[in-house]
């Protein structure tokens, strides 16, 4: 009798339990598209009532439909269904007046995005913490970025360890792989500031690293095929899951030495004994003010946010520099003539302006992504056109132009001197005019790095780093593609653009590197 009952009465709270789960679970989010039913869907077809082949579509097809629904709506706002939910995505005449407003959060987007509290996606932990700025975006916005000049010269000569052990010191032509090698470059520099010789200098890590990003992306995929509540179980089970918990795991392993000097190092700071370590771990100490943190979060979490945009963007230059080698001997006579009058002064960098308008277009032409600048609306807002937006809702921005031909003339076109002609002319033409048009600036006109108080804040060390990179380049090789085919395009993704892995470079070592000749005459003064 007694089992009976208590059987009787757990079946009795199984409809309790169903409604529970579909109140907390389904109800919020069925709210939220119904205060969103003003803005259409570009997207799901009428009809349709699973968001399913809406998905498809966009993960097929995303870039083709955000540039048809930009005609069909007349730059009005429309929603994107897609693997990471909805979101409205915004018209680029309005990406000015919401670029700094702090209803719109950039962790919480990433937070919706990814599966930040799970075993193992710790990496993404501290770079979406609470905060405007939060702890780390501080970290890199103050301190990394104030200290830049400091490490010119250490990373010169690092770069040219560096591109030596990955592209060889052989003077005959020979293949290497450019994304492959690029992360393996970028990843040694990186560590180099974050975490000092140690680290860079151990492959392990540089490898975890380079992997993490990318399992931890893959993982998410995996993750998408089921509902939030799901999640909680299924992560414990799935392959990429298990090998991101792992890998955060071991990352723990591997610096946990570094960690503990470094610690040491402080504890000597701040009695007065020695000096505060500067690196991300000193950094992120002073900035946090005795707040808690992952260390190894914050390793991690640099890694993500500095180390594949970085090497993507130097797969995207190399293959420019390939297709218009004209360039390459343009871009040595630039770096013999500034370095060749200075050195490497904390101005010489700024003055490679040939070379940061490469990287400019490159990243103008090829972006990350289609839309930019993630957000979560934090509370009931409504735009300069009158738009409604619903507390919860997820935004991005167009960036549609980066390729209107009345900003940027015949804008498909790769041209490496654009940004060189955009500057020289009067800011007052227009604000992609002038300084607005050097690599570290953002704009409307150019999303590259997001635009307003959430701008990447990396975007200035990423700038120096890749600089110095290619310097030693086209300083120590001669190079060109390698594959029958030519240059392979960028890799399309939904709404994304990814270097091709499959691109392959012919290099060799140069008889005389160009620096070698010019530090030798400035050693000579």
């Amino acid at each position: 009798m007694l089992i009976d009952g208590f059987s009787t009465t757990l079946w009795a709270l199984v409809p309790a339990a169903l409604i529970s789960f579909l109140v907390h679970a389904c109800l919020p989010r069925l709210i939220l598209q119904w205060r969103l039913r003003h803005i259409p869907i570009a997207n799901k077809k009428p009809g349709e009532w699973s968001d399913q082949k809406a998905i498809d579509r966009a993960q097929t097809n995303a870039k083709e439909i955000i540039k048809e629904a930009f005609v069909k709506y007349r730059e009005r706002p429309f929603q994107l269904i897609s693997q990471v939910g909805r979101r409205v995505i915004l018209p680029p005449h309005l990406i000015d007046s919401v670029k700094s407003d702090n209803r719109l959060s950039s962790s919480e987007s990433l937070r919706n995005a990814f599966s930040i509290n799970l075993p193992g996606f710790g990496g993404l932990l501290e770079p979406t913490e609470p905060g405007n700025p939060n702890m780390f975006s501080l970290m890199v916005r103050q301190a990394m970025t104030h200290n830049l000049s400091r490490f010119t010269e250490v990373l010169v000569e690092e770069s040219r360890t560096a591109l030596a052990k990955e592209w060889g010191m052989d003077e005959e032509w020979h293949e290497v792989d450019a994304l492959k090698t690029a992360r393996k470059i970028v990843a040694t520099l990186s560590a180099k500031v974050f975490l000092g010789d140690e680290a860079a200098h151990n492959d392990e890590w540089l490898n975890i690293t380079i992997d993490y990003t990318v399992n931890l992306c893959l993982a998410q995929r995996q993750l998408r095929h089921f509902r939030g509540w799901s999640r909680l179980l299924v992560h414990w089970f799935l392959p990429r899951c298990i090998k991101l918990r792992q890998q955060y795991n071991r990352a723990a392993t591997v610096i946990a030495p570094i960690l503990k000097k470094r610690r040491e190092q402080i504890d000597l700071a701040e009695k007065g004994l020695g000096k505060m370590p500067n690196d991300a771990v000193g950094w992120m100490h002073e900035v946090s003010k005795g707040r808690k943190y992952d260390p190894v979060g914050v390793q991690l979490g640099l890694s993500i946010v500095a180390l594949h945009t970085s090497s993507d963007l130097l797969g995207h230059v190399l293959g420019n520099l390939c297709k218009h080698p004209e360039y390459i001997d343009r871009l040595r006579e630039e770096a013999l003539e500034v370095l060749g009058e200075h050195g490497w002064h904390k101005t010489s960098l700024y003055k490679l302006k040939l070379m940061d308008s490469v990287l400019n277009e490159s990243q103008r032409v090829v972006p990350a992504s289609m839309t930019m600048m993630g957000r979560k609306i934090t509370e009931d807002m409504t735009l300069a056109d009158g738009t409604f937006l619903p507390r919860g809702a997820m935004v991005a921005a167009m960036a549609h132009r980066q390729w209107d031909p009345k900003i940027y003339p015949n804008p498909l076109e790769w041209q490496g001197d654009r940004h060189v002609k955009m500057r020289e002319e009067e800011p007052s033409r227009g604000s992609a005019k002038g300084n607005a048009a050097q690599f570290v600036s953002t704009s409307a006109e150019h999303l590259g790095f997001g635009h307003g108080s959430h701008a990447c804040p990396g975007r200035f060390f990423a700038s120096n780093e890749l600089k110095l990179v290619l310097v030693e380049i086209i300083s120590a090789y001669d190079f060109g593609c390698a594959n029958e085919g030519g240059v392979p395009p960028p890799l399309s993704l939904a709404t994304e653009w990814l270097a091709n892995p499959e691109l392959k470079l012919r290099v060799r070592r140069r008889k005389i590197p160009i620096l070698e000749s010019v530090e030798e005459d400035l050693v000579r003064r």
